[in-house]
């Protein structure tokens, strides 16, 4: 298990909950958090060993992608 991964995860959906920024800033700080988990664990998931992380960070990437699309 990766703690380090779902701890960034946590913070994510913290900061998230959180925020009381204009809806742009937040989505730019989703962004950018979003980019940065998947920058830091480019890699290091495979999807045989740990599907889970696989699956979370593609939906990560996936997600940022079309946020930047918008």
């Amino acid at each position: 298990m990766n703690n380090i991964f779902w701890n960034q995860l946590l913070s994510l959906s913290d900061n998230l909950k959180a925020s009381t920024n204009a809806k742009a800033d937040n989505i730019q700080s989703l962004i950018s958090q979003l980019e940065s988990i998947c920058i830091s664990h480019e890699g290091e998931f495979e999807p045989a060993d740990e599907f889970e992380e696989y699956v979370t960070l593609t939906l990560c990437r996936s997600i940022a992608q079309n946020l930047k699309n918008q």
